[in-house]
This record gives C-alpha cells, structure tokens and sequence, in this order.
C-alpha cells in the first residue's frame, strides 16, 4: 500500500510540475495516470483530494468558464447527459446506464463517450429502443484537453448531467468541475470499491449500497450530498420455463435439490480465510440430493478447482452463460455469491421465483462488498458459517411453503424498489437534490482518516485490488512513478515514454539504448551526474550507462571517478557498470537512440540533436 500511494504522489506531483510550466495537456495526461495508478493499485484508502485539486487547477487555466445554454427540448421536457467513458457488449455501468435512460421516462436523453468513438451496436440498440442519442467527443487518441472543451461546450446545454465515468476519466473531471451556470450534476459510484477522482465535480453522489462506509466516512463524502437509488432492472417480459422443462434441457434429475450460485469467477475468488466453494461442503455432505451449480467460474479456477474433486459430480463449475433462464427455472435457491455480492443476478433470481441465501462470514467484506437492497425488512437469509450456511439451505429445500414465502417477499420487494414505483421515487429525489445542491459553494476537498497499512481494511482491499486483475507488483509501480515523475521536467524522457501517461501501472517500454554523460572533472558534479544515471538504470529508463571523459586527461579522470563510483556502488547497494568513452574535444559522440545528461549550465551541447535530459537538482533522496 505504502509502495502504491508513494506511486500516486510521485505522478502527481509531475502534474503539479508540468501545471507550473504551462504544460496543461501534458498534465491532464499525468492526472489521469495518477487516477489509473490508484484505481488498479490501491494506495490505502478511496479518495484521491490531491488529483481533485489539480483538476481543479487544470479545468481553471485551460477550460472556459461555464456558459449558459437554452437547456429546453423541443417537447419542453427536461434534457439529461449521461457522460460515458466507454461502453461495452455487457458489464455492470453499462446497463445500469441503460437501464437508467430507459426507465426515466420523464426526461430526454443523451449520452456522450469520452474515450470511445462508436458505442458497442448492444448499447446502441438500447438507447434506440428508448429514443435517446448517443454522441462521442472523442477517443484516446483526442487530446484530453480538447474532449473536455467539447463536453463542457455540450454539457451546458442541459438541463442535468449524470456521470458514468470510470475512475481514471481525467477529462471529464477536468470538464465537470463547478462554476456558475453549470447544470446540476450527479455521479453514479458505479465503481464504490475502487479509489476515483472526481469528488468535487459533482453535486450528488448516487449509491446503491445501504452502508455509508465508504462513501462518508473513507471517502469523506458530505452526508447531504449523497443519495441512494437502488439498483434498476426490468420487470419478467416473459412466462418462465417450466422446471422439468428446464431441468431436462440441463440434464439435471428431476429429484435433485439445486443450488444455484452466479457471478463473474472473480467474485468468488477470497478475500479473506474463507471462499464460497469450501462453504457448500457441509451442505452436500449433509444433503445427498443437493447438487451446488456455479454460473460464471469454470472448473480450474480458484477456488472451485481445490474442492470440486472433494465433491464430485455434485459440484459443477457451468462457466460463462449468456442466458440463465433455464438456471433460474431449474434451482431450488440461490446462492449470493461472495465475497462480492450479487447485485443484478440476485434480483433477476428473486424476480424468477427464487429464494435468496447469502454467505457472509466476514464482517468488513459483507460492510464493503455486499451489495444489498435499500429497504426492509430483507428477505435474505444471511449465514456467518458454513453451519448456519447449512441450516438455512435445509430450511428452505426442507419447508416448501416457507421457500414460497420467502420467494414471494424478495420478488415483491425487488419489483418495487428496483423494477417499479420504489425506485422512480428515489431516482426523483437524486435529481431535486442535486437541483437544491446546484450553485451552492463548491464543494470542500474531503477530509479522510488517515490509515495505516496494519489496519484490518487493508489486506482485503490489497486482494480485491490483485482480484481485479489490474494490478501490478510493487516494483513496476515504483519504477514507472518515478520515471513519470523524472519526465515531468524532461522534455525528452516525456516524449520516449507517451504510453506510460496513459497507464502509469504498465512496466516501461523500449527503454533508451542507453544513457552518457560528460561532467566537468569535479567530484560533485561527477557525483551527480552518477546519480542521476544509476537512477534512470535502476528503473528501466535506460539500458547502458556510459561517462565521457577527455582523451588528454583520461589518467586523471579515470582516478577521478572511480572512488566516487565505488561509493556510490556502496550506498546504493549495487554496482553500476559504466562504460568510458574518451572523447576529444567539446564532448564525446552520442547516438540517436542515446539519452544525454547534462546541467542546465552545461553550454557545450555536446550531444548536438540526440535527446538531453537537463539536471536542475542534486537528486540528494536517490
């Protein structure tokens, strides 16, 4: 964690640097390389107030004020934005979006991407069947800066603005930030578990977890401006399978007790002591008609593939499914999955008919991670071990008239609040919120507790981070901070490594092919000269280090610089293989692919059109 938020910092203060400088492209670039730094590294906690500031700072200099556009639409009803960073083929923000638009019914909408050119043709077909237009202001390829002129150009022309945004969008928040006249703003925290940027560029945070946690407490979010809207879906269009009609397309006995669990492989994967998969042993062990499916994991992965051989046949790991019709039709109950939650597919099982279990053994991962309805009573029945896990499946496959019961309730407090009357009225009171909110004083950068790495938040948010997939080990994280924050002040290095200001979590591509120097023969500035190329060694900037030394005094330099080398070499903890180059003349010969290091002082220009990256301090904390 320590490795990480030191990560975060170094890039943000390239940023600062290169705001200093006028550099504003180039600063957005590194704001949002910080942002994707924190999201898929945690850095020990969820708010990110320093890059809200640069925001700020940046959208201040480089945008126009907020202009006051006609915010009417042509049947006189309100017009909403939906500001998108990408959309894809499935995926929890892009429905949830979807579902939105087509659901809000007193509005007119449109949605504009930010990093993506043309919508995937699902999505679009969505918003065609709800007459709502879809725009981009660009890809990744378009300068930061100007999709952010474009979307607060068109962002004013609403009435309201909803923002989807993934947590590194760079040029939405820089677009976003308050001023007079923008239009009330709203964020959905789609992304609740993973640290953002963004928490001053918007009135009202929507949520849709009952805990506060993070969002007040961790993210210092102020309580007013927070609202909860429950999770949408849509009504069955349909009448169900038949179970035995179900049961036989599956090939599942008609006599079996099923159990039904679904999610991404992800979401089962531990985050603390205990998994899903080791849980249901007790209950197969116990109940021989019961058979455990998993949609979603396939049978290799973890931490299915430790305990299917323990269960045989009755344990089965059905993989990717894009219809579960026919699983709902055919279980006896679900199975919430964990530790992440279920979101949708616990209310696409209760709307099917099915009784819901929930596992929930570990308290801060229920606090975190559960993603439970807003409202009561909850007709979850809710287990803390495998026991209590056992009791209340054998309740439900024991008592048929209480697995109704139960069944009835979820499906009536889930077509409420998420499918009917129960969530148009929260979404109403998210948006005459942030209507109040609007034009108020910009909000305060938040303030968070400070945590230390031994606080018990901070193993399980690590695992969920390395879950995510998106990680990287420490030592990559660290190098290319440190290399973005070197170029922050060079030129030169900044133009070799464009990539990395996208995604400073990459490992650095194609390094120089090396690094020379040519320093006065005095000890200090040989001593930093070194310095400064063992540190672009150790982080990969450069592949070979070379010190140009002159021809007609080569004795004298060579006994120069080797002392200093030997003790450099000791207290960095490694040898530096350096190369001589005798030159004659003003300086030695550098090759095109060769960096050069020189002070700002140095006139010589020795190095002639090959790239140089100028020292303007004694780098005296490598």
């Amino acid at each position: 964690m320590t490795v990480n938020a030191d990560a975060v910092r170094r890039i943000g203060e390239g940023a600062r640097q290169l705001i200093e400088q006028g550099n504003l492209e180039d600063a957005a670039a590194y704001l949002q390389a910080a942002a994707r730094a924190a999201w898929l590294n945690q850095p020990g906690g969820f708010a990110l107030p320093e890059l809200d500031t640069l925001a700020g700072q940046i959208a201040e200099r480089a945008l126009p004020p907020w202009a006051a556009g006609s915010r009417t639409s042509r049947h006189g009803r309100p017009r909403v934005l939906h500001v998108i960073t990408e959309v894809y083929a499935s995926g929890g923000h892009t429905r949830l979006a979807a579902r939105w638009i087509a659901r809000d019914r007193k509005r007119d909408h449109t949605v504009v991407l930010t990093r993506q050119h043309a919508a995937h043709p699902s999505f679009k077909a969505d918003l065609d069947r709800s007459d709502a237009a879809i725009l981009s202001v660009g890809n990744k390829a378009v300068p930061i800066l100007e999709r952010a002129r474009g979307l607060r150009a068109m962002a004013a022309t609403f009435d309201c603005v909803v923002a989807h945004i993934h947590p590194d969008d760079a040029g939405a928040v820089i677009a976003l930030q308050p001023g007079p006249s923008r239009p009330p703003t709203l964020f959905m925290n789609h992304a609740d578990v993973a640290p953002w940027m963004g928490a001053q560029a918007f009135d009202v945070l929507v949520g849709f977890r009952r805990s506060a946690r993070i969002i007040e407490e961790l993210r210092g979010i102020a309580h007013e401006r927070c609202v909860r809207v429950p999770l949408a879906c849509d009504p069955p269009a349909a009448t169900p399978p038949s179970r035995a009609a179900a049961r036989q397309r599956l090939g599942i006995p008609a006599d079996a007790e099923i159990i039904l669990t679904v999610g991404h492989y992800g979401k089962f994967a531990p985050l603390t002591e205990h998994s899903l998969a080791d849980a249901v042993m007790p209950t197969l062990e116990a109940r021989p008609a019961a058979t455990v499916i998993a949609v979603g994991p396939t049978a290799d992965q973890p931490p299915w593939n430790h305990v299917i051989p323990r269960a045989g046949h009755r344990l089965i790991a059905a993989g990717v499914q894009t219809d579960l019709t026919d699983y709902y039709a055919a279980a006896d109950v679900l199975l919430e999955s964990y530790p992440i939650g279920g979101g949708t597919v616990v209310m696409e099982a209760a709307l099917a008919g099915l009784p819901v279990v929930s596992y929930r053994p570990a308290p801060l991962a229920r606090e975190l991670f559960w993603q439970e309805p807003i409202g009561d009573p909850d007709p979850r029945l809710h287990a803390g071990d495998p026991a209590e896990l056992l009791a209340h499946i054998s309740l439900l496959l024991d008592d048929p008239a209480e697995r109704t019961r139960r069944a009835d309730t979820m499906r009536d407090l889930t077509l409420d609040l998420h499918a009917g009357r129960g969530w148009t009225e929260q979404l109403e009171s998210a948006y005459a919120r942030a209507i109040e909110l609007t034009g108020g004083p910009e909000p305060e950068a938040p303030s968070v507790p400070v945590l230390s790495d031994d606080d018990d938040l901070f193993p399980m948010l690590w695992r969920y981070n390395h879950r995510s997939g998106g990680s990287s080990p420490p030592q990559v994280v660290n190098a290319s901070a440190r290399a973005l924050e070197l170029a922050a002040s060079s030129p030169a290095i900044r133009a070799r490594f464009p990539d990395l200001q996208v995604d400073a979590s990459s490992p650095l591509p194609e390094p120089f092919s090396g690094v020379i120097a040519a320093p006065p023969l005095d000890e200090s500035a040989i001593t930093e000269q070194l310095r400064a190329m063992r540190e672009l060694r150790s982080i990969a900037v450069v592949a070979q280090v070379a010190l140009g030394l002159p021809r007609d005094e080569l004795e004298r330099a060579i006994a120069l610089v080797e002392p200093i080398l030997a003790e450099e070499d000791a207290r960095a903890g490694f040898e530096l293989d350096v190369d001589v180059v005798p030159y004659d003349g003003a300086g030695p010969p550098v090759s095109p692919d060769w960096l050069a290091i020189a002070t700002e002082d140095d006139g010589r220009a020795w190095w002639d059109d090959a790239p140089v990256h100028r020292l303007t301090r004694t780098p005296a904390h490598v």
